[in-house]
Order: C-alpha cells, then structure tokens, then sequence
C-alpha cells in the first residue's frame, strides 16, 4: 500500500505492508525445532525496531531456547502454541501470527464482544440465535474473565484495550482453550448466560467446521442505527437530521464501484448545496488499511475546504485501529475535529508499516512491524477522545447509539 499524501512522513498507514521485505536466510544446518526458532528471532531482530519487547533480549533470547528444547514435529498444536506465545512477548499488536494453526478449522457458533458490563453474543448462526443478547458468565464452571486471563500469555497486544478487543476471537475457539487448559473439551462449550433481563440459563454450544455465517440480531429495536445500515458499502453519506452531514466510513479501502474521488465530490456538492451546521464522520469499527484513501475528503473540511467552517466530529470506538485512528487523528489535527464515543483499542504512538514471513518448518504466517510511528507527546495507552460516551450492551441490542444521539439532540 502507498504511503498517506495528508500530512509528513511519520503519518504512514500504521498497518500497511512494506514494499521491500528484509527476510533473512534459513539456517538448513540446524534441526528442525532450532532452525524455526532460530529464522523467527532472527527476522524480529533484523525488521522490528524492538524485537524483544517485554521480556528484554536476555530473557528473550532464553525463551527462544526453552522454546526450541520443547518444539515438537509430531505435535503441531503444541508447536504453534510455543510460537504463538514467543511473538506475543514483543508486546506490538500488529507483530502477530496469523491465523490459528490446527485449531483454525473449528469455532463455536457466536461472535463475542467486551462492553463495558461484560462479554455479550452479539451474533449468531442459524440454530443459535437464542444466544444473540446474552452475558457469558462462565465456561464450563469457570468465570469467564478466568479464561480471558489464561489466553493472555498467546495474544499479541500492546496495551490493555488491545487485548480485551482481540480476545473474543479466541474465545470462540474451543479447541484453542482446550489446548491452553483453558476448558475441559476441545469440542463442546457449556456457556452460563444471562440474558438482558437478568434470567439465567446454561447452554451447551458445540463446535463445527468454522463455515457460519453469523447474524447479527438487534432485540426489540425501534429502528436500525445509522452506523448499521448500508452493510454494502465501505463509505456512505446521508442526512439524520436537518442540518446534519453523517459519513460512514467502515475500512480504510477504496470501493471499485465507487472510488473514493468520486465519493468525495458527491460529499463536497453535498457540503456547498445543503450548507450543513454539523459533520459527523463515523469511524467506529474501522480496523484501518490503507490510511491515504481518505484524504480527499479530509481536505474538504480543512482551511480554505468548503466544510471548514462547520463544526465537524469524528466518532471513535475500541474498534477504530491502525489507519483508521490515524485518520482520525488528521481530522483531529488538519481540520479541528472533536473525537467523541470511546477512544481506540490502539496505542496512538505504535509499530507498523508490516513485513510478512513464514517460518521455515511449521510454515506459520508471521507478521512484523518494520517501523515506530510518533504522532502525540509521551507514550500515552490510548488517544483520549474529547467527549467519552460508551456503548453498553443494552444501548447494542436495543438499537440506541448514545453517542450519535448526543449530536443530533443539540
């Protein structure tokens, strides 16, 4: 992906793929165990400007061999899992591995997410809906937030939110937790649930080849919110109330069908016809790409754009990673945006700009951080946002967007 044309040089796509990758060579001399852990450190050495990450090099370097004394051919859950656990300790969310290995093929059949008052279901594949709208207590006996905590240890994650916002991911994956000693079977889940109006309930949910197609259910909603519709589309605009300009913006992608040069004159004949006293750039969700996309309307809001002069705001949420915090930062920054909801998942001074590789034996997919981007003071955990107003579980299921609605009743 290109570099962003908006601002300086630091203001590259925190997660885009370099150009050149500097991969180093296979060691064909050393066993095989040796060899994977010796081509994984010396590729984190070579490309990430902090390689070692939380452990520091001695200790790092020491858990690469305990790690390589433990490797095992005939076991490759155990394989990916030492590996997994070696490249979460350089503590950098976009140096990960890719994909799940052997417990890749098999999910539970719901999607998870942390809000404020707990983890909820917030989708579902057919036969399952009954768990849309429900906490999960625990799994299999054990609270949840125990299992949350024994994942910790294989997850790549530079700061608290980070995580919170990847684990539902794993948490969906029986075998995974199984493996980890997380729950007691590999196939099958007993979930504690309790519904939204406080009943209580256990459920046996079993796990299948990961082929669903989940659905999102809102329960008792009186109408879609805004940030909802239009699934379709990468990028949208409309009105939700006189006077108000509302632009989606879910991924930092261009649509073919719609290239982001002609969406952003459909948004500036909009901004010189209707003459709106607000703008509303909804970047919730948006986990990034390729953070140049979106300058063409970003400039149409800075000084001299035909939306400078209205008051312009950028919604947030724990979802908004990488090239999407970037933009908006530039709106912040370029063109005086206030940030309202919640503020990203992401550090705001982080690694990217990512270099992929496979390691030699196990043939895991690892992706690496090449560079260190500086746009605040300090090294704060999150980029505060200037009106915090939180989702709860209720406001999702029920279909209010408290944040959204904030703005509109001024």
């Amino acid at each position: 992906m290109r570099l962003a044309l908006l601002l300086p040089p630091l203001a590259l796509a925190f997660g885009a793929c370099a150009t050149a990758p500097r991969t180093v060579s296979v060691n064909e001399a050393l066993p095989p165990a040796e060899r994977e852990v010796d081509y994984l450190l010396r590729n984190l050495e070579a490309m990430h400007p902090n390689p070692f990450g939380r452990a520091g090099e001695d200790a790092f370097r020491a858990l690469c061999a305990e790690a390589a004394a433990r490797l095992d051919p005939a076991d490759p859950g155990a394989w990916h899992l030492e590996i997994r656990q070696l490249v979460a300790r350089v503590a950098d969310s976009h140096t990960r591995v890719e994909g799940l290995g052997p417990y890749e093929f098999t999910a539970a059949p719901f999607l998870l997410e942390p809000f404020p008052d707990g983890w909820w279901i917030v989708g579902a594949f057919r036969g399952f809906q009954n768990l849309v709208g429900c906490k999960v207590i625990s799994y299999d006996g054990k609270p949840i937030e125990q299992v949350v905590e024994e994942m910790r240890p294989y997850l790549s994650y530079e700061n608290e939110a980070a995580f919170r916002e990847f684990a539902p991911r794993f948490l969906r994956r029986p075998a995974f937790l199984h493996a980890i000693g997380a729950t007691p079977s590999p196939d099958v889940m007993v979930l504690e649930l309790e519904a939204l109006d406080g009943a209580r309930r256990s459920q046996e949910v079993p796990s299948r080849r990961d082929r669903y197609r989940y659905n999102t259910r809102l329960i008792d909603a009186e109408e879609e919110p805004w940030r909802l519709r239009h699934p379709e589309l990468v990028y949208w605009q409309e009105s939700p109330a006189e006077g108000v300009l509302y632009i989606r913006y879910t991924a930092c992608r261009s649509d073919p069908r719609r290239p982001m040069a002609d969406f952003a004159a459909e948004v500036e004949r909009t901004l010189r016809e209707q003459k709106p006293r607000l703008a509303i750039v909804d970047l919730r969700g948006n986990g990034g790409g390729d953070s140049s996309i979106f300058a063409p309307v970003i400039r149409l809001f800075e000084r001299g754009g035909p939306g400078s002069h209205l008051r312009l705001v950028a919604l947030t949420d724990a979802g908004t990673f990488s090239s999407g915090l970037l933009n908006a930062w530039q709106l912040r920054e370029r063109a005086g945006a206030e940030l309202a909801g919640e503020p990203s998942a992401q550090r705001p001074n982080c690694f990217g700009e990512i270099v992929s590789f496979k390691l030699p034996v196990s043939g895991t997919e690892i992706s690496c951080s090449t560079r260190v981007f500086r746009i605040v003071p300090g090294d704060p955990e999150q980029m505060a946002v200037d009106l915090p107003i939180p989702l709860a579980a209720e406001d999702w299921f029920r279909g209010r967007d408290p944040v959204l609605a904030h703005f509109l009743a001024e």
